[in-house]
């Protein structure tokens, strides 16, 4: 399946909450593996936005290595940052059918639409 790395950064949240969900164990198997998958997307995508801000931005401590990026210069990190969360990848998933959960309380918040069908 392709999906946008801002899609992935948006469920997030909501995967988390599966991952600590009792749910079947196939549907929880299933859901570990790709967490583990979305880590590794995770993990290099992160590495790219602080790349980005310290690109565009400007060290303002070096103790704790933090940078900000000024107002002179937001417009054009946005839009290499908006380029990055466009990016498509490819996740080797099967969608979960709803009906696999079986007799469970979720919040429809969070059963993220690329996840399930």
């Amino acid at each position: 399946m392709k999906i946008t790395l801002k899609k992935i950064v948006e469920s997030k949240p909501a995967l988390d909450i599966l991952l600590l969900t009792k749910l079947p164990v196939k549907v929880s198997y299933r859901l570990a593996k790709l967490d583990i998958k979305l880590q590794a997307e995770m993990a290099v995508y992160e590495s790219q936005r602080v790349s980005l801000v310290k690109k565009f931005g400007e060290q303002i401590d070096s103790k704790t290595d933090s940078w900000q990026v000024p107002a002179d210069r937001i417009q054009d990190y946005k839009i290499e940052f908006d380029k990055l969360q466009g990016e498509e990848i490819e996740i080797d998933f099967e969608k979960i059918k709803l009906e696999d959960l079986g007799d469970i309380s979720i919040e429809p918040k969070n059963l993220p639409e690329f996840i399930f069908e």
